[in-house]
């Protein structure tokens, strides 16, 4: 019996070989570089991760763009790889790349777009990036206005200061420590939101997510007034004197600003003073 299966075995690997057919991974990788001047980088793939590293001088900032694909067919990974199109728009003082979704040929199980950042951590003013299925991650120490979008993925900030428009569904978004410098918005659904967030004396912000947890830590002496909404859930809220433990929702008014809206349902929502 054992004879048998080697043979079927060698039988079959040969047939592949024969028609260009095995399991097999193949990518590519280019290598973009990011002058002093660009301080806006907008980044964007159907389906793959997107992450900033920082670096010191004098090691050169730059973006390393990596293409993958996997299937059965050699020749139809192959052919997919070529068929990968980077849009590029590149500036004295920006840079903008986006991949374009290629027509999957047979025998190919899929093909991503992963991007790579290296860069200062002071070097962006903007940094936008949109994927799919795959992480976005901020390793970088960041002063800018961030806008990530994301879909089945999760979204994760180190620390860092400025605006942010985080969006993703099925999936967490962590905010590290997070200063938060104007307006913003983070929202997800099915999943969890968490980090250490401090507001500006003025603006709005919004943290809204479902069926899953919000926990936010913020210093002792935030002010603002917050509106906590938590269907079939429950709030515990503990920041100076101002003390609730509850459900559904509440209003609690440090100061008229900023004003903080926090929302999800059949989880709970926590904010609690930095320990």
């Amino acid at each position: 019996m054992k004879r048998i299966l080697i043979f079927i075995t060698i039988i079959y690997v040969l047939f592949l070989a024969l028609t260009g057919s095995a399991w097999a991974k193949m990518g590519r990788v280019r290598e973009y570089s990011i002058q002093p001047r660009v301080t806006t980088i907008e980044l964007s793939s159907f389906l793959g991760s997107i992450k900033w590293i920082p670096i010191t001088s004098p090691e050169q900032a730059r973006i390393i763009v990596e293409v993958v694909a996997d299937g059965v067919s050699q020749t139809g990974v192959r052919n997919a790889l070529l068929q990968v199109r980077i849009v590029e728009n590149i500036r004295p003082a920006s840079i903008l790349l986006e991949a374009r979704r290629p027509a999957l040929p047979s025998g190919v199980d899929y093909v991503e777009v992963n991007y790579t950042v290296y860069a200062p951590p002071g070097q962006f003013r903007q940094f936008k990036a949109q994927t799919a299925h795959r992480p976005i991650e901020i390793v970088s120490k960041f002063n800018a206005e961030l806008t990530l979008i994301n879909h089945n993925g999760p979204i994760t900030l180190h620390s860092g200061r400025g605006s942010v428009n985080l969006q993703t569904d099925h999936a967490p978004i962590m905010l590290g420590e997070l200063d938060l410098a104007f307006s913003s918005q983070v929202q997800t659904d099915h999943g969890a939101i968490s980090g250490v967030v401090s507001f500006p004396p003025q603006g709005s912000f919004l943290f809204k997510t479902t069926n899953a947890p919000i926990e936010l830590k913020v210093p002792q002496n935030t002010l603002g007034t917050f509106y906590l909404s938590n269907t079939l859930g429950a709030i515990d809220f503990q920041l100076g004197d101002d003390i609730y433990n509850g459900s559904n929702g509440t209003s609690v008014e440090r100061s008229a600003e900023p004003v903080v809206h926090i929302t999800t349902s059949n989880s709970t929502i926590t904010v609690n003073e930095i320990d």
